[in-house]
């Protein structure tokens, strides 16, 4: 096992769902994905970020990027596995900012006090 440095935590958690981007049929399958969260004990303005320069980044860049530009102290970070959310017609950014709400509120950071990185 690897050990985190003092003062994180961190934990996973795997779900399996019908991206409704495919058709759906009697044979589809559900996509597998993990995703883990790395938490500070206290939210810290000390932190850098590092993103894609791809033409087209998933929902979580492009929320991490306004996550960073808003030099909010992050709270958590929370990692999606296989699912970058890159498709035109979902709701990729909306679902980005929905579980970065939901890690926080987990958390109990609320309001504006800090914010939850999302990546990809």
């Amino acid at each position: 096992r690897t050990k985190l440095p003092e003062g994180f935590r961190c934990g996973t958690a795997g779900l399996q769902f019908f991206p409704f981007e495919l058709p759906r049929t009697p044979e589809s399958k559900p996509a597998s994905m993990t995703m883990t969260v790395i938490a500070p004990d206290t939210p810290t303005s000390s932190y850098a970020a590092m993103f894609t320069q791809n033409a087209f980044p998933g929902a979580p860049i492009k929320v991490g990027r306004e996550v960073v530009a808003s030099k909010k102290p992050v709270a958590a970070i929370v990692v999606n596995n296989k699912i970058s959310n890159v498709h035109p017609k979902g709701s990729g950014v909306q679902d980005a900012r929905t579980v970065a709400n939901k890690v926080g509120e987990l958390l109990g950071v609320t309001g504006d006090a800090a914010a939850v990185l999302p990546s990809s």
